[in-house]
């Protein structure tokens, strides 16, 4: 009978001993392959990094440089790609000189200085802008590029975002045409630079 005990508890110790080994061997696994690999982290600016260096500069030049009109345009898209561009247009006046930022989800920013002015068409056209009804597509995409827009006027702030398949829908609607003549202006900044 001790000698059965004596086996029982054998075969017991040999099975902890060899599930103590093998969950050591599985964690110096584990462990030495994190050293291995160590290498310095890739920093990528990312589109909530390039949200936030745009939200810096607005802040920056209502409180700091005291402008009190400027035109935000965002460029982004829903379900792309990591390596899809997210722009954002920042335009003001200050000292009678217009000037446009481009910052985009590479790290990019472009200081321009330029003479286009993209808020003309909207103050010739404010009460149908702000008015404008937008009508809906037939279909709605999960994946999706979209086009935001925030105008900011003294007190007075306008803004809209709308998703590229409105575009079709709404081809001679009074907003959309602001928004397209302001995309073919940056279109012609950028081209000349």
């Amino acid at each position: 009978m001790t000698q059965i005990i004596y086996n029982y508890w054998d075969r017991k110790t040999n099975k902890y001993r060899f599930v103590k080994n093998y969950f050591y061997l599985i964690l110096v696994i584990i462990v030495g392959s994190c050293g291995l690999s160590h290498k310095k982290p890739i920093t990528r600016a990312g589109n909530f990094d390039r949200q936030i260096d745009a939200e810096i500069l607005i802040d920056s030049l209502q409180l700091k440089e005291k402008v009190d009109t400027m035109l935000i345009l965002k460029l982004g898209c829903v379900g792309c790609i990591s390596g899809s561009a997210n722009l954002n247009y920042i335009y003001w006046k200050k000292n009678g000189k217009f000037k446009l930022r481009k910052i985009s989800n590479f790290g990019n920013q472009l200081d321009i200085r330029t003479h286009y002015n993209f808020l003309d068409y909207y103050f010739d056209h404010e009460n149908e802008i702000k008015n404008t009804k937008l009508n809906e597509p037939s279909y709605f995409a999960y994946h999706y590029k979209y086009t935001e827009i925030v105008l900011i006027a003294g007190l007075n702030k306008f803004s809209a975002k709308i998703i590229d398949n409105y575009f079709e829908v709404n081809s001679n609607n009074p907003l959309i045409n602001w928004i397209y003549r302001i995309e073919g202006d940056l279109l012609k900044i950028e081209n000349a630079y």
